[in-house]
């Protein structure tokens, strides 16, 4: 079987969500997938029937975000 990972910052109802919506729906219809996105917010993802939408915390500092996903993708 295989695991397939989208991340996407918000899921929301602007245009690169819907966009990622629209690959999703015709490319990935079978395929049980798992999107991570920084702001738990319902969108266009959200009524995917086969995504599990998992909501991470994004820190902040000053007011612009911390990367710490590619921190910790550049030490493994």
């Amino acid at each position: 079987m295989k695991a397939i990972l989208f991340f996407h910052p918000v899921n929301d109802f602007t245009g690169s969500t819907r966009a990622l919506y629209n690959t999703i729906q015709q490319e990935y219809k079978n395929i049980q997938l798992t999107i991570i996105v920084e702001q738990d917010k319902k969108g266009f993802l959200s009524s995917l029937p086969n995504a599990k939408i998992i909501s991470i915390y994004y820190p902040l500092y000053k007011g612009k975000g911390i990367r710490l996903i590619s921190n910790l993708i550049r030490r493994i």
